[in-house]
């Protein structure tokens, strides 16, 4: 079961040329989102895409 997302804004890439401040910021927030869900037991397991974003899934990691 996906137990959680982090949404990209589809737009991230023309935001790098148009405002360099507010790709920057996403990327960010994305990179510690990926940390902390991996940190916590999580798994990227997913991508979804629509017109407006782009989303990870995460799944908890099976146990070995």
């Amino acid at each position: 079961d996906i137990v959680a997302r982090i949404p990209v804004p589809a737009e991230v890439a023309r935001l790098k040329q148009s405002d360099p401040n507010e790709a920057r910021e996403i990327q960010q927030r994305v990179g510690r989102l990926f940390q902390e869900y991996l940190a916590n037991g999580l798994i990227a397991t997913g991508f979804e895409r629509s017109a407006d974003f782009g989303t990870y899934l995460f799944t908890p990691c099976p146990s070995k």
